[in-house]
């Protein structure tokens, strides 16, 4: 769409939305009150992202690229002081594992809100026609910029006694806030991200059974669907809970460390919960790395192949598949195999998510067999 047309189409949905709102005559007046209402209206126009066949690098009329069209047309990124779950949350109830997760969902929501209340003191009403609150510069510009900097401050807050000092460093534009709300701000931003996880995770299942026409009636065919897809859904899920136990442990961080400049007790209580934070997200960060030392290529089947060598030089080259399975098992929950049964074998991944070997003991044997098979061959 040319910048003319695009124009001439925002004039007329503006028009549209005038003549909805019924302002009529106030048309003639240019008191604060109507301006607040004419912006207040316009602020709901909204437009699709201009949309491409591909992402290949081209140029439009005036020389710019697609890439960057596109990314001019992008939605903008979620602001809690202004945003809100409940949009995001009524896409997913229509679907069939809305249900399943339902109770998850509100309570990232419950995380949210109570996450935005603790803020609410950094917001004042000034108009007599809303009641959105005007939030104070220091806040608005640390909430526009959790997007660029929750990566770094998640990533490395093991290196840093917690991770308030993690924050301070790769999130210079939080200066200007406490600490209780620099929590409650990175609470709000886990909640969302929590929510958003396991939404799209609803919306990808529901549109998968749509494509495959499986009727809502039919649930055995849905059970087949959810059959064939529970590794993908299983590492979405447990994604997805990982970033609302944060979201929750940073909310009660932030409600101990309002109450810490006040009492002596919720400061030690505070302290203590800090640390405990920060154990859980360096116990991970550790599961983490040992998978990459296993796997410096980030392969999964070699990372669980480099363990069963490992095995091998311990018990002896000759030990028969089914003692190497049985070894297997008391690495369980060690920071590499997650899971294993008769069936399949499992372990967390280097980017933190669950995976899955293509195994059950048949296979693992077989597989087994033929490696040895190679090496006596070479």
């Amino acid at each position: 769409m040319s910048n003319r047309k695009r124009r001439e189409w925002l004039l007329a949905e503006k028009r549209r939305q005038l003549d909805e709102a019924d302002i009529g005559d106030e048309l003639d007046s240019f008191s604060a009150e109507f301006k607040y209402r004419v912006r207040s209206h316009f602020s709901f126009v909204e437009r699709q992202p201009l949309r491409f066949s591909n992402n290949r690098q081209g140029s439009d009329n005036l020389g710019g690229s697609l890439i960057d069209v596109q990314g001019k047309n992008m939605p903008p990124p979620f602001n809690p002081l202004f945003d809100d779950l409940h949009h995001l949350l009524i896409e997913a109830d229509w679907c069939r594992l809305w249900s399943s997760y339902q109770s998850d969902l509100e309570e990232a929501d419950r995380t949210f809100n109570a996450a935005l209340g603790m803020l609410s003191k950094h917001g004042r009403v000034v108009s007599s026609s809303s009641d959105e609150p005007v939030w104070t510069d220091g806040m608005q510009r640390a909430a526009r910029s959790i997007n660029g900097v929750r990566r770094s401050v998640f990533q490395y807050a093991d290196r840093f006694p917690s991770v308030l000092q993690s924050a301070r460093l790769f999130w210079p534009e939080c200066k200007d806030i406490g600490d209780s709300d620099v929590l409650a701000l990175l609470a709000a931003d886990q909640a969302h991200a929590a929510a958003k996880i396991l939404v799209n995770l609803i919306k990808d299942v529901e549109e998968r059974a749509m494509d495959e026409d499986i009727s809502r009636r039919d649930d055995g065919r849905f059970s087949m669907l959810l059959t064939e897809i529970s590794e993908k859904r299983r590492q979405d899920s447990s994604y997805g809970f990982g970033k609302l136990r944060r979201a929750r442990d940073l909310l009660r961080l932030a409600q101990l460390a309002e109450l810490a400049a006040e009492s002596e007790l919720a400061r030690l209580r505070f302290e203590e919960q800090e640390r405990e934070f920060m154990r859980r997200e360096s116990d991970m960060a550790r599961k983490i790395e040992r998978v990459k030392n296993f796997d410096q290529s980030g392969g999964h089947e070699r990372g669980l192949w480099r363990l069963v060598d490992e095995i091998l030089d311990t018990i002896g080259a000759g030990a028969s598949a089914r003692q190497v399975w049985d070894q297997l098992k008391a690495y369980k929950g060690k920071g590499v195999v997650y899971d294993i049964n008769e069936h399949e074998v499992s372990w967390i991944t280097a980017a933190g998510h669950l995976a899955k070997a293509p195994t059950g003991f048949r296979s693992f044997e077989t597989t087994l067999s033929n490696k040895r098979k190679k090496k006596r061959g070479g």
